[in-house]
């Protein structure tokens, strides 16, 4: 049962989502029924993935990556359609943090599942 506001669930893209940590990533979200995975994505390139990332419209996407600077570089992986916000999940999962259009990053400390599963819900663009 969705616990959104507008009742329906959270739309998550996850991008890189690879080995061990991207299995528990993917796994945790999936097994959510408030949450919605609508594309599963590996990065290949800022216009490949722009592309995907609007075609799949969601509300926030889930991107496990080395480095994290492509996001400050290129805003348009940000701007998809209305928007959304990117969770990143660097080092190996030592750190996370969330990314939104303007652009703005907000520090989010070393990630556990339920503060990543938290920082989902509260990033999620809605229209």
């Amino acid at each position: 049962m969705p616990t959104t506001i507008d009742d329906r669930p959270t739309k998550v893209a996850l991008v890189s989502c690879r080995g061990i940590l991207g299995e528990l990533i993917r796994t945790s979200i999936t097994d959510l029924r408030d949450v919605a995975v609508v594309g599963d994505m590996t990065f290949d390139g800022v216009d490949s993935l722009t592309a995907a990332i609007r075609r799949a419209h969601p509300d926030v996407v889930v991107w496990l990556m080395d480095d994290e600077a492509v996001l400050s570089v290129h805003p348009e992986l940000l701007s998809a359609d209305r928007g959304c916000a990117v969770i990143a999940v660097l080092d190996d999962g030592r750190r996370s943090a969330s990314w939104e259009l303007r652009p703005y990053r907000t520090e989010l400390g070393p990630p556990s599942l339920d503060s990543l599963l938290h920082a989902l819900r509260a990033a999620a663009v809605r229209p």
